[in-house]
């Protein structure tokens, strides 16, 4: 649970960790000097949450290991990217929900079948 305030340059998150194996809660907090310094504070915020963890240090490593890291420091790069793989997902549902229609019209439409 969490939230983010904008605050002229300076991006601040506040998190909150609730173990629940410990019955313990912890605030986590980072902040971002401006919008290019984000993904540094959000990768502080992410070690920070794998601290509190009550996991064993192989668990960590490999979390650490799977953890997705992007090639890119821009932000609108990755904001672009994002928007690209939710464009795409969109019309590939919506694309065979057509085809689908289109065959069930004419089951013998080699093409839709196709698609």
């Amino acid at each position: 649970m969490g939230q983010y305030a904008k605050v002229g340059d300076q991006i601040r998150i506040d998190a909150t960790l609730e173990d629940m194996k410990r019955q313990r809660i912890t605030p986590l907090k980072v902040a971002a000097p401006t919008e290019k310094e984000l993904l540094q504070a959000v990768q502080q915020l992410a070690e920070s949450v794998q601290q509190n963890l009550a996991l064993s240090g192989d668990v960590l490593k490999e979390l650490r290991a799977k953890s997705l890291k992007p090639s890119s420091q821009s932000l609108a790069a990755l904001r672009f990217y994002h928007e690209g793989i939710e464009l795409r997902a969109r019309e590939i549902i919506w694309s065979r929900k057509a085809f689908r229609g289109c065959s069930t019209g004419g089951p013998e439409f080699a093409l839709a079948i196709r698609s």
